[in-house]
């Protein structure tokens, strides 16, 4: 009776499962300082992030990805998630332009406003949600551990938290497994070389030096993107508002042709005003809606935002009035990209005076589906959307004429992309630029598993190149992506140089002989500019079928890590390379459009026919019309232009 009574209990206790989800090796060091009150368990390991998958995998713990635990139901997931976002921002518009129509006689759209920040905070929370209740309906454990920095971590990019860890903790503790749980705290001490601590500790505090002092900003920010700020000032001129980073603005408004015609003046717009965390659920308070997901209540997650919604609110019901003033004297706003409340805030008030918004492209668009992203951050406001080619003008026919105040979108090419026409040279070393880690901080839009693939794929790419390197015929640069936390990686190369943010891609580019790219996006559109061989690999995102075949015209397309490794050796050994390095289809799809060096001066020609209001004019550009005579002889040759 002793004995089966002993095997009973046996088998109850081996019956317990034990569920650890891991981001980091520092957090399974303090879970092995209680792992003996769980002796009998059986334990899973989920390796969350690719740091705690390179931690397992050297120390021969198992462990399970969560996608091992997905069935393909994400699509329907991302529709729920979309819709419950899209009813928030139409809630806050709804409340908010109530209220400040009675107060101000404006439309404060604060919904709107925030839509990328809410899109990327709840969008995230959702997927996180959607894994945890994948990974435990899987494993089916009686008991989970997770864990919790001793110190706050803080924010990041001003509106969410850090990606690197407690990136569960809070949604536990407001989920359906609340009682299942136990939350180990651990000190969170990451130890970074010297140079990249003191580059990211000068980069925070001259970020919050130029947000407190806007003057400052101003003078350094249009200096660094060789404007001379005594260009802001002439009577008599129209004025051009730019809002935000410049990208490719700033080799338009350099032009002199621009100089003799109109004035361009700046601001950030990037400073979120923030505010006491509220007691309450403002979302629910002032809008009726409770942000449940999949048995989770997020709202409680959201109180940062509230605050900074809040505030924003309140700031606005107070300088509007004054906002608009300032807008009257503007002759036509542009940017980049709306990505900050106050950006939308001054586009908005653009539109209620009827000023045209124009938004030029800055990075590659239409290699792959972005969700709710172009939405959210370019085309609330916008007038015309100044494209790279003709590839990218399908993305945003679905708009024209239909969505807001967009008309349509002007392919003109893109100036950055024209200056590098001439980085030829194929002597130097291999370029091998990585993507960065996501850390499951985005909403549904990316295939799942993305981060371990590109960790399996940075793994099997440098450990070729590890060879290359010390048969000694070549030096290989690693460039790490330039994404502040995001771009970390766990592991190291011998014999590899690694540079992170001493010097960009374009940088590097020139002197590369060949280049390979794990996480295609701008980059390859900036090597295909180039006559470089260009090795990509193309297991992370899937690309559009267009892109994807004129891609494969220029470039040696792989899609798994050996594969792109052996044929890297065979170019290496005997130059084969199966596509062809003067094809230029891709690149005028995408990049250049016309691949003529003047696509600066199509941008010009385009704003100048809509300061000047030129409608007829305007509409030929719209349907292709060309680049005016006069403008190129003052231009002169391509290359000429600062």
């Amino acid at each position: 009776m002793e004995q089966a009574g002993e095997k009973s209990l046996k088998t109850e206790s081996e019956d317990k499962r034990l569920l650890i989800l891991l981001e980091n090796g520092i957090e399974y060091a303090e879970f092995r300082k209680v792992a003996g009150q769980y002796e009998g368990f059986q334990k899973t390991v989920c390796a969350l992030t690719p740091f705690a998958v390179h931690y397992c995998e050297n120390n021969g713990i198992p462990f399970i990805l969560p996608e091992e635990c997905f069935n393909g139901e994400d699509i329907s997931y991302q529709e729920d998630s979309e819709a419950l976002i899209k009813e928030l921002v139409e809630r806050l518009n709804e409340y908010c332009v109530s209220r400040s129509m009675e107060k101000i006689k404006f439309p404060l759209e604060i919904g709107n406003y925030f839509f990328l920040q809410l899109y990327v905070v709840i969008g995230s929370l959702h997927f996180k949600s959607f894994l945890l209740k994948k990974v435990i309906e899987q494993v089916r454990p009686e008991a989970i551990i997770s864990f919790v920095t001793r110190k706050p971590m803080g924010m990041f990019l001003g509106f969410r938290s850090d990606p690197r860890v407690n990136a569960f903790h809070e949604l536990l503790l407001n989920s359906p497994y609340k009682e299942r749980c136990r939350f180990l705290i651990y000190e969170f001490n990451k130890k970074e070389p010297i140079g990249k601590r003191l580059i990211g500790t000068a980069r925070d505090k001259a970020r919050s030096l130029f947000l407190k002092f806007p003057l400052l900003q101003k003078y350094y920010f249009l200096r660094r993107n060789g404007i001379n700020p005594l260009d802001m000032w002439g009577k008599g001129k129209p004025k051009v508002l730019v809002v935000g980073s410049l990208y490719n603005w700033k080799y338009v408004f350099r032009h002199p042709w621009f100089k003799d015609k109109a004035v361009m003046t700046w601001t950030g717009g990037e400073r979120i005003p923030s505010g006491k965390r509220p007691s309450g659920d403002i979302f629910k308070e002032w809008l009726g809606w409770d942000n449940r997901f999949l048995g989770f209540n997020l709202s409680a997650l959201l109180g940062t935002q509230m605050a900074m919604i809040e505030a924003t609110f309140e700031r606005l019901m107070r300088t509007t009035s004054h906002d608009i003033e300032k807008m009257k004297g503007i002759g036509l706003v542009v940017s980049s990209a709306f990505s900050y409340p106050m950006q939308n805030h001054i586009a908005n008030i653009a539109k209620f005076l009827g000023k045209p918004v124009v938004i030029y492209q800055h990075g590659e668009m239409n290699l792959y589906r972005d969700a709710l992203f172009t939405k959210a951050s370019e085309l609330l406001y916008a007038d015309y959307y100044l494209s790279f080619g003709e590839g990218v003008g399908s993305k945003y026919a679905e708009f024209e004429g239909n969505h807001r105040f967009f008309k349509k979108a002007v392919p003109v090419g893109s100036a950055s992309l024209d200056r590098l026409k001439n980085s030829n040279g194929t002597d130097g070393y291999i370029l091998y630029a990585t993507g960065k880690y996501l850390l499951n901080s985005h909403p549904f839009i990316f295939t799942t598993g993305i981060d371990n693939r590109l960790y399996n794929s940075q793994k099997k790419i440098l450990s070729f190149l590890e060879g290359v390197a010390k048969d000694g015929k070549h030096k290989v640069i690693w460039k790490l992506n330039n994404t502040h936390l995001h771009s970390e990686v766990p592991f190291k190369a011998a014999g590899v140089n690694v540079v992170h943010f001493e010097k960009s891609f374009v940088e590097l580019l020139n002197e590369a002989c060949l280049v390979i790219l794990d996480a295609p996006a701008t980059t390859s559109l900036e090597v295909c500019c180039t006559v470089k061989p260009l090795f990509v690999l193309l297991n992370r995102s899937k690309w559009l079928k267009e892109p994807e075949e004129l891609l494969r015209r220029r470039a040696v397309v792989a899609y798994t890590p050996e594969e792109l490794v052996e044929k890297v050796g065979n170019f290496l050994e005997n130059g084969s390379y199966s596509a062809d390095l003067h094809d230029r289809e891709f690149i005028k799809k995408y990049g250049t459009c016309k691949d003529d060096g003047n696509s600066a001066q199509r941008a010009l020609e385009f704003i100048s026919s809509v300061l000047e209001r030129r409608p007829a004019e305007t509409d030929a550009i719209c349907n292709g019309g060309h680049l005016s005579e006069d403008l190129i002889a003052e231009s002169g040759s391509p290359s000429r232009v600062a």
